[in-house]
């Protein structure tokens, strides 16, 4: 899986939902070589089978998980999110495994986190 693919499921499975600028804001602070919304707008249009067969899916500028589709709204989760801090994880440790099992950390840190 390419690294713009394994940014786009780990936010998301991170977060439950994340926007597109939100991705392309990580990627470019965790790494030398930039995207730009553009690349991450062609995923939204086309998400490929690598980003789907990891429970995440496109719902206008936002990628979602599974649960999200399934149990939330989206439009609800972003209002609810609204004002909270974010957990931004090391590179290492956001990419290191893009399921849930390396995010339940969070769980410690007091940061709410929709999974």
């Amino acid at each position: 899986m390419n690294l713009l693919n394994q940014y786009i499921v780990a936010l998301t499975h991170l977060y439950g939902a994340v926007h597109k600028n939100e991705i392309v804001e990580t990627y470019n602070a965790q790494n030398e070589k930039s995207i730009s919304v553009k690349d991450v707008e062609k995923q939204l249009r086309n998400p490929s089978a690598e980003v789907e067969k990891r429970f995440t899916f496109a719902e206008g500028n936002y990628f979602i998980s599974e649960a999200v589709a399934i149990f939330d709204d989206l439009e609800e989760l972003i209002v609810r999110e609204k004002g909270n801090p974010r957990y931004y994880p090391s590179k290492n440790e956001l990419l290191k495994d893009g399921d849930l099992i390396a995010l339940k950390k969070l769980k410690n840190t007091g940061i709410s986190s929709v999974v």
